[in-house]
């Protein structure tokens, strides 16, 4: 596969709610040719152009939310009701708000309004 164990990428999907971003599988060492064949097997799925998700893990609102990040990059937040719902104090969203800075405000978080 790469230069990381099967074991290594596994616990990175556990870790972070069964979504990775291109990047962190390509800094593991996880070549392009992998990652589109483990899209076109049905084993991974793409959510956004950014982020890939296990197919067989669950959906839930942290993944969403864990995703919405991902794909924004490491400047973004959670916030309004998704940081509320993260302190316990608010019902769980029914999309992931996110914040980025002005400079990045523009960007399109495709994918996460399932």
């Amino acid at each position: 596969m790469s230069s990381i164990s099967a074991g290594e990428l596994a616990s990175r999907f556990r870790d972070q709610y069964g979504v990775v971003s291109r990047s962190q599988l390509h800094a593991l060492g996880i070549s392009a040719r992998v990652v589109r064949h483990r899209l076109a097997t049905g084993e991974w799925e793409a959510v956004g152009p950014k982020v890939v998700r296990l197919s067989a893990s669950n959906r839930t609102p942290e993944q969403a939310l864990f995703g919405a990040y991902l794909a924004a990059g490491p400047a973004a937040i959670a916030s309004h009701r998704s940081a509320a719902w993260l302190w316990h104090i608010g019902n769980t969203p029914a999309r992931p708000a996110i914040t980025v800075p002005r400079s990045l405000s523009d960007r399109i978080l495709g994918g996460w309004d399932q």
